[in-house]
């Protein structure tokens, strides 16, 4: 029916130009989960190989997605923390050879989410994502979201 579905994007073979299309229509989003999810699908796409795309082709969708985020997120109406684009920086970041600096700029900006339950889900989003080759700070990333589950309480009416 030529709309773009979640399968459609993993299971098309997408080219550069694909992925400029994905980006502009990725521009005319206002829902911040959409934003993250398509993002994401770029993201995974190019990092599985599947896509050939010259360093300066990859460069350029990351610098058109990074615009996106920094125009797009928080989007006037969602959630008003920076979650979404936390994880979308993060998600853009898995291409990138791993330094830790600007990984630990995203882990200082996730603690500052007010909301527990939110914060606990993007460090652990994060504990998915970092491309660090040790497991410590995925398990520290895990064991911190873990720890404020203990402090979320659940109230049934």
């Amino acid at each position: 029916n030529g709309s773009i579905t979640h399968d459609s994007i993993k299971l098309a073979k997408l080219e550069y130009t694909d992925l400029n299309d994905l980006c502009l229509i990725i521009e005319k989003l206002s829902d911040d989960y959409l934003i993250q999810n398509y993002i994401d699908e770029i993201i995974d796409a190019i990092r599985s190989s599947k896509i050939k795309l010259t360093i300066d082709q990859k460069n350029s969708i990351k610098f058109k997605l990074k615009a996106i985020v920094d125009s797009k997120l928080p989007s006037p109406g969602g959630i008003l923390h920076e979650g979404y684009k936390i994880i979308c920086e993060a998600s853009i970041l898995t291409l990138e050879t791993y330094e830790a600096a600007p990984w630990q700029l995203l882990i200082n900006r996730a603690n500052q989410i007010n909301n527990a339950s939110d914060k606990a889900l993007v460090l652990m989003i994060l504990a998915g994502k970092i491309t660090v080759k040790s497991k410590t700070k995925k398990i520290e990333l895990m064991e911190s979201a873990f720890n404020l589950t203990k402090t979320i309480f659940l109230v049934l009416l």
